[in-house]
């Protein structure tokens, strides 16, 4: 049971392992979202709240945000398949796309998504942290929040690192 999730994911990893071929974007994403992570660790404690969760928070919209920036900042400047084919990524979300258009002219209009990202989530975790609501609901508010943050950003790394 330890090991179930890992036993139905592992399948899937190997469908996926022949389209692996961009690894530096989401590799980039990871590192970002882990560094966010650590961070918002540490505000946190020195804020005074010790919610183990609430950095998860942070993690999860900053992978998803890393993730963004990543795939339409990065990507679509370095590749071939979008350089030289075309086949490139955009953001689909009304809001996201002004966040990356802001500074657009500067050619890492994403890196402000990305801020804003971890700016809020960090918020929303604190202010969810410091309630004092029995512990299960802050619990499945944190897990909500995270979910809302990891399952955009699970996506767009697989995408990118498939190039789909």
């Amino acid at each position: 049971v330890k090991y179930a999730g890992f036993a139905l994911w592992l399948p899937f990893l190997l469908l996926l392992g022949p389209m692996m071929a961009h690894f530096a974007y989401p590799l980039i994403a990871i590192v970002v979202a882990v560094a966010a992570y650590f961070g918002a660790k540490a505000l946190f404690l020195k804020l005074g709240a010790k919610e183990e969760l609430a950095p998860l928070v942070v993690f999860a919209h900053a992978l998803d945000g890393a993730a963004t920036f990543a795939t339409i900042d990065l990507f679509n400047k370095l590749e071939p398949a979008c350089t030289q084919l075309g086949k490139c990524y955009g953001e689909q979300h009304v809001l996201s796309a002004g966040l990356g258009n802001v500074l657009g002219f500067t050619g890492y209009g994403f890196l402000l998504f990305l801020a804003v990202k971890i700016g809020f989530s960090a918020f929303a975790a604190y202010i969810v942290a410091k309630d004092n609501a029995p512990e299960k609901e802050k619990n499945y508010i944190f897990l909500l929040l995270i979910i809302f943050g990891l399952a955009p950003g699970i996506r767009d790394c697989l995408r990118v690192l498939t190039g789909a």
